[in-house]
């Protein structure tokens, strides 16, 4: 600890070395206009930058003097300044997003100020596109070897998307977003190149502004401690990524792999997801305010429940019939009962949504700000589903001298959260709506099972509390006109409690009657330091060398109680309240990063960069043994086209080719290298002792080290038309080794089962590709359409010498297994093959036949995916906008409709006319224990967002006093079409875990409309 210590004071040291290392200079009084006078010995270059098509200003655009940290934002008339310029030649850049960057050579007279315009031509191509680096500075895209992918959401996208992973789904090739039910507040599955690890957590890496964030996923959040919370679900769970505020995001950077991520260290494996919130821009205060508000509906078509009555030949008595009985000649036939308790007696509502809020930016060249604040307030398809938020947020920057600035940002939610029991609960809606049975007393209550009607239900929700803050420090300087310096300081914290309470005699099941109460309160904080020291130098006119080197220390904090009881008193809802079956228990995890990182970037002539970096890290969860790991990385891009022996293709306007590799990793779970004990009363010579021993989980391995993932991508960006169109193409091949295994331990050891230990490995690889373009741009008619898609081939490779196949979720007639040589979480099941022999239209017993052994039926992750954006813009005031999205080649076990089936209230096991094929799986489910049937293709296309956007003209904007409004109706999960046969593919029971998937008695998702206006001031 004393050298972690020592590690955080040196990254700190750097990160304040900007204030006492700044160059010497009177401090300057705020910039008002660009006639201030300059320093002594120093200038200032101003200017316009305008898009050369129309002329018109360019708020937002980018100025930067080329090798350094100087820049700034031009304001909402396009204009600029930077003040504090040493005298002489400077290379000066402007770029935007949407536009190819332009540079020029400014010359700057000491005491004087040089005006620089620039004209920016729109483009497609993403070579200049800007994206954030892991050490907190900016790149362009043309600089590096690896692919980012850049995501700015729209007003329009904003109205289409509920939180942030509605952002992210289906926006960029190979990021997988799983929307994994219909419930208000609930969170995704979320892969970006497939999966990496076995044990260990795969969702990416979580950055905001510069400070590592909590991004776990679950009511399970202890990382090797076990459950966080006794309060469950059943099956959905909470994101904390959606805790952030999409209306406050700028920009959203996607780096899919270790070939991008390797200084980001450990923990970066997954990918990583850097979100940058909105700035304030120089110029006129600018306010702005929305309105949103909408409904939720539940369309799906839920089945109904059948039962088949007939008469016995033993008896003459009548009773249920099914097919199998039918076909053995045991009954026969003679009335089909169904009921659809949730077409017939819906308990479904129709949810609404409102969200409103606004937000006011502006400042001078030297501080800017931006502040927002909204409301939401969504009620979801079910009674016991709502969700209230409430965000605020703060954004300062600073120049406090011409070389240094500081910017200063913090944000706060409030959310509260009220959420059903659902999933793999007998006491969930769709539990006792689709497992009734017409042939019994559920009909009297509706066709719910056993008399739980919605209005019982209603009396079983969970309430989860959470308040979070993100606040980070972020500095800049130009010590000396070659080095710049940049740190990094912030912290994550969040407040959650979940809680419930159960009156007693309101829900007759189990121990119910009795009333219980439920609170787990927990908070978790991340802390952030980082420094860095950046030197440019120009050996050449030619060649410009970049060498950065710099430290980070982080820390992750978490403390969590869990306390039940039973037997509530009647009208209290407090665990003091209860007097019967007290349990608590307690969680604790403290872990500590401390990394080291070097980079060093020739480049040669703004045209052929070369990269190398490597990083070390030590963290507090390897083994004892392990001293610092390292992730070397190194990447190539070459822009072809800037060459004068390139040839002048017609249609081809730029050409790049690009090569990276880098390794990056993941640390084993808190306590997973350690041995510790539980303690325990035992009884020796007839009396109570203190005794320990190992506690779950606790025997430790010294040696175990991060998961380390490397990975290798190439591709070529390619413009056309004058950057009109884009195409983008990368391979990828990764692969993870050391992967944690669970193994067996002798049971002599004591209460220990297993232990991790580094065995495995993994392997991902894959083709992305994305279009885009605009095919059309005339003032009555504009067209443009981006199309991307990707694959990703997952593969096992091995477990360890002598280690069996793991299984899991086995509790049915298929399981999922991590075998070598197969996808990792492969279903698997027992074959059977089936035929109507005696053509009588029904399938018997004697007619299907099982299989000896299991086999292997498919992977539970799509292995291809694309989407498509179109969208089309009249007269420059009316846009229409759609997203489709299609995911193909994996499977979805559908447990629903199994379970249905084997309980025998489904039309398969019921109906004479059903499907052969469907009878069949029934017969073979029932009968044999396969479930090899319900394990189906889960390949679907779904028109996920259409949005249509009405733009004021400047006219109508006037009469409505706003500079600027708009209007906007969108529309969410509006069309279907896939062959799965149950509610739909998307969703999962267990979108919490690594790789456990089923459709089991999941709420699909809903059918969203919203309406938002749009106004600027």
């Amino acid at each position: 600890m004393t050298a972690l210590f020592r590690g955080l004071l040196a990254c700190a040291a750097v990160a304040l070395a900007t204030s006492a290392l700044a160059t010497p200079a009177p401090a300057q009084p705020p910039a008002t206009s660009s006639t201030q006078p300059a320093p002594s010995g120093t200038g200032v270059i101003t200017g316009r930058v305008l898009d050369r098509g129309s002329q018109q200003p360019l708020a937002g655009a980018q100025v930067v003097l080329i090798g350094t940290t100087r820049g700034t934002l031009t304001n909402d008339q396009g204009v600029y300044r930077i003040a504090g310029v040493p005298a002489g030649a400077h290379p000066l850049r402007a770029l935007r997003i949407g536009y190819a960057a332009t540079s020029q050579i400014v010359s700057v007279t000491a005491g004087q100020t040089t005006t620089a315009d620039f004209g920016l031509n729109a483009t497609a191509v993403t070579l200049d596109v800007v994206s954030v680096t892991a050490t907190g500075n900016t790149i362009r895209q043309r600089e590096t070897g690896n692919t980012v992918a850049t995501i700015a959401p729209t007003t329009s996208e904003l109205a289409a998307a509920g939180n942030i992973t509605d952002v992210l789904n289906s926006r960029a090739p190979s990021v997988y977003v799983q929307q994994a039910s219909g419930s208000t507040g609930t969170g995704s599955r979320i892969r970006i190149r497939g999966a990496n690890s076995i044990s260990l957590s795969n969702e990416p890496l979580l950055i905001i502004d510069g400070v590592r964030a909590n991004n776990d996923v679950g009511d399970r959040q202890v990382p090797g401690g076990g459950p966080a919370t006794n309060v469950s679900t059943a099956g959905q769970v909470v994101s904390r990524l959606n805790d952030l505020n999409p209306e406050d995001i700028e920009s959203i950077d996607v780096i899919r792999g270790p070939a991008g991520v390797a200084l980001y260290g450990t923990a970066a494996a997954n990918g990583v997801i850097q979100v940058t919130t909105k700035r304030g821009r120089a110029g006129r205060t600018v306010w702005s305010a929305f309105g949103e508000t909408g409904s939720l509906k539940q369309t799906t078509d839920f089945p109904s429940n059948y039962g088949a009555l007939g008469t016995f030949a033993s008896n003459g008595r009548r009773g249920p019939c099914t097919i199998d009985s039918r076909t053995r000649g045991l009954c026969t036939v003679d009335h089909i009962v169904s009921l659809n308790p949730l077409r017939d007696n819906s308990p479904f509502r129709t949810g609404e949504r409102f969200s409103g809020g606004g937000s006011v930016s502006g400042g001078t060249e030297r501080t800017t700000f931006y502040v927002s604040g909204d409301v939401q307030r969504e009620a979801g398809v079910q009674q016991t589903n709502n969700d209230r938020r409430t965000d605020f947020r703060a954004n300062v920057r600073a120049d406090l001298r011409d070389n240094w600035n500081v910017q200063v940002n913090t944000g706060y939610v409030g959310d509260r959260l009220q959420l059903p029991v659902n999933d793999n609960s007998v006491l969930g809606l769709l539990s006792v709506a689709l497992l009734g049975r017409p042939l019994s007393r559920d009909s009297l209550s509706g066709g719910f099972f056993s008399g739980f009607t919605p209005d019982i239900l209603e009396n079983l929700s969970i309430r989860q509390r959470t308040d979070r803050f993100l606040t980070s420090v972020t500095t800049n300087a130009q010590l000396l006109p070659w080095l710049g310096a940049a740190g990094v300081l912030g912290l994550d914290y969040f407040n959650q409690v979940s809680y419930q309470a159960i009156q007693p005699n309101r829900v007759g099941f189990g121990d119910l009657p009795q009333g219980s109460a439920d609170s787990d309160p927990m908070q978790n904080y991340n802390y952030t330091a980082q420094g860095s020291l950046n030197a440019t130098f120009h050996p050449s006119a030619s060649l410009t060398s970049t060498s950065q080197v710099g430290g980070q220390y982080s820390r992750v904090t978490f403390h969590g109680t869990n306390a039940f009881g039973a037997v509530l008193t009647p009208g209290t809802s407090s665990l003091s309240g209860t007097s019967a079956r007290f349990a608590v228990s307690e969680f604790n995890t403290d872990n500590v990063l401390l990394g080291a990182f070097v980079q060093q970037q020739l480049a040669w002539r703004d045209r052929l960069f070369v990269t190398g970096a490597v990083r070390g890290d030590r963290n507090s969860a390897f083994g004892q043994n392990l001293g610092f790991v390292w992730y070397p990385s190194v990447n190539a891009s070459w822009v072809l086209s800037d060459e004068p022996f390139f040839p002048r293709v017609p249609g081809l306007s730029s050409a790049r080719v690009r090569a990276a590799y880098g390794r990056s990793g993941q640390k084993p779970d808190f306590r997973n290298a350690i041995t510790y004990y539980s303690p325990y009363a035992v009884r020796v010579s007839g009396q109570e002792v203190g005794a320990i021993s190992f506690a779950n989980g606790g025997l430790g391995d010294p040696a175990l080290k991060p998961e380390r993932t490397g990975e290798t991508e190439a591709g070529a960006d390619l413009g056309f038309l004058n950057g009109r169109v884009s195409a983008q193409l990368t391979y990828y091949t990764k692969r993870t080794d050391d992967a944690l295994v669970q193994l067996p331990v002798a049971p002599s050891v004591g209460s220990v089962a297993q232990r991790f230990q580094n065995l495995g490995s993994l392997r991902n690889r894959g083709f992305e590709v994305q279009l885009s373009g605009k095919l059309l741009d005339t003032r009555p008619l504009g067209v443009e359409l981006t199309v991307g898609g990707s694959t990703n081939d997952n593969e096992l490779l091995n477990l360890g010498a002598g280690v069996s196949p793991i299984t899991f979720n086995a509790g049915a007639g298929a399981v999922q297994q991590h075998r070598p040589g197969y996808p990792a979480g492969g279903y698997w099941a027992v074959p059977y093959t089936f035929a109507d022999a005696n053509h009588d239209g029904m399938i018997a017993r004697s007619e299907v036949t099982a299989g000896d052994t299991t086999v292997y039926l498919g992977n539970p992750l799509p292995r291809r995916e694309w989407q498509l954006t179109p969208a089309v813009t009249l007269f420059q005031r009316l846009r229409v906008q759609a997203l489709v999205s299609h995911r193909a080649g994996y499977k979805v076990y559908n447990l629903t409709e199994r379970y249905r089936c084997v309980l025998g209230n489904c039309l398969a096991i019921a109906d004479p006319t059903a499907p052969l094929a469907d009878q069949a799986r029934a017969i073979a489910a029932a009968v044999y224990g396969t479930d090899a049937g319900f394990v189906e293709d889960g390949s679907f296309t779904k028109l996920r967002e259409l949005t249509f956007t009405l733009s004021a003209s400047p006219r109508i904007a006037r009469m409505l006093r706003t500079s600027a409004a708009s209007f906007t109706v969108a529309g969410r999960n509006l069309w279907l079409s896939s062959k799965y046969t149950g509610f739909d593919p998307e969703i999962t029971s267990t979108p919490g875990s690594n790789f456990t998937s089923a459709d089991f008695l999941t709420v699909p998702p809903v059918r969203t409309w919203t309406a938002r206006l749009n106004l600027t001031f």
